[in-house]
């Protein structure tokens, strides 16, 4: 408990201030509270250093964490090799984090249909990529599972896919810009973007 409480008091990307609480893991939280439970099985899309990934290894019984640490335009590579070490560091402390250094699309064929409670998605930010996610990983969630995201209000194209998606479905949102949506329909039901 003494690390849960470390961890939401902590930015969640050590190099952004605090953003309104967009920084901090208290909205993550809040969703996990209200949606997932200790034996929930999920699969983190982007886990960066690793604070959000940390946080899931709390409250679940198992995350599979996902990210390829290639180098991007906003970040110096010797910054991702570094994110990449912290990530490892964490893990150390934890027994029920898998770590799949692949891109998402490349992860997402190590899983079977219908075979997550939850799916976070942090990766690439752009539209294409945003639904490319979406539509990859929704049918590896079981049915009442849920996809969800970071990002949803400070980034318009996270949004605007989001929105347009899941239309005709309850979209939620939490403080630090974490969206979430149960999963109540198949993928070839959801609206084209």
């Amino acid at each position: 408990m003494d690390r849960l409480i470390t961890l939401l008091s902590e930015n969640r990307l050590s190099f952004y201030d605090d953003a309104g609480g967009v920084n901090r893991l208290q909205g993550l939280y809040d969703l996990i509270k209200e949606n997932f439970n200790p034996n929930f099985v999920i699969a983190e899309i982007g886990s960066f250093q690793g604070k959000s990934t940390e946080l899931f290894a709390l409250t679940t019984k198992k995350v599979y964490s996902i990210d390829p640490y290639l180098p991007y335009a906003e970040i110096d590579p010797q910054f991702m090799q570094d994110a990449e070490e912290q990530m490892l560091n964490m893990m150390n402390n934890y027994n029920n984090i898998v770590k799949i250094k692949k891109t998402s699309f490349e992860a997402c064929n190590m899983f079977e249909d219908n075979s997550l409670d939850a799916v976070y998605l942090d990766g690439a930010h752009d539209f294409e990529n945003i639904k490319l996610d979406i539509f990859t990983w929704l049918p590896k969630v079981k049915p009442g599972g849920f996809i969800s995201g970071h990002d949803y209000t400070t980034v318009p194209a996270i949004r605007f896919v989001v929105d347009k998606i899941f239309e005709n479905q309850e979209i939620k949102t939490y403080q630090d810009s974490s969206w979430v949506v149960r999963k109540i329909v198949t993928t070839n039901s959801l609206n084209p973007v």
